[in-house]
C-alpha cells in the first residue's frame, strides 16, 4: 500500500517543464496525480493525447482540474489497474519517497508493464535513489529521471 504525505522536495514537474515538453506524448498515466494538474498540462500541450489518466490514493474532492471526470481515479501505486502497454509514458513526481522500501522495485516494474516508451520520475535524492538502469536508457539530473525503454 502506498502512503502519501507532504514531501519537502522543492522540485516539482514544473521545474523540468522544458524536458518534459520535449517528449512525444500520445498517452500518459500520472501516478500520484493529486488534483490532476499534470494531466491537464499534458492535455493542453498535446490535445490529441489519449488516454490521459491520473491515479492517486486520495480523491481529488472536486478539485480535479482536468475537466474530464474519468481522468483521475482513486487507486494506489501498487498493482496498477490497467492492461499491459496501454500508455506511452508513466510519470510519478515525488511519489517513490512515500513508498515502503520493499514497494519501490515492484512499483517500478508495474510502471514498466503499463508503459510503452518509458517513465519520468522525480524523487528527493536524499530519500530515495531508485535503480532504474535495468529498465532502459536513463537520463538523470539530480532527482529527475527520464527512462526510455
Amino acid at each position: 500500500m502506498c502512503y502519501v504525505h507532504a514531501v519537502a522536495n522543492p522540485l516539482t514537474w514544473r521545474s523540468f517543464i522544458g524536458r518534459i515538453g520535449g517528449l512525444r506524448i500520445g498517452s500518459l498515466l500520472d501516478v500520484g496525480t493529486g488534483d490532476g494538474a499534470f494531466p491537464l498540462w499534458v492535455h493542453r500541450r498535446f490535445p490529441n493525447a489519449d488516454p490521459l489518466m491520473g491515479i492517486d490514493v486520495v480523491s481529488p474532492n472536486g478539485n480535479q482540474r482536468t475537466g474530464r471526470p474519468d481522468d483521475v481515479r482513486v487507486h494506489d501505486a501498487t498493482d496498477l489497474p490497467f492492461k499491459s502497454k496501454v500508455f506511452d509514458w508513466v510519470t510519478a513526481f515525488n511519489l517513490l519517497e512515500d513508498l515502503l522500501p520493499d514497494e519501490v522495485d515492484p512499483v517500478l516494474k508495474d510502471f514498466e508493464r503499463v508503459a510503452v516508451k518509458g517513465m519520468v520520475l522525480l524523487v528527493d535524492p536524499e530519500k530515495v535513489q531508485p535503480d532504474v538502469s535495468s529498465f532502459g536508457r536513463v537520463e538523470k539530473s539530480g532527482g529527475f529521471y527520464i527512462v526510455r525503454f
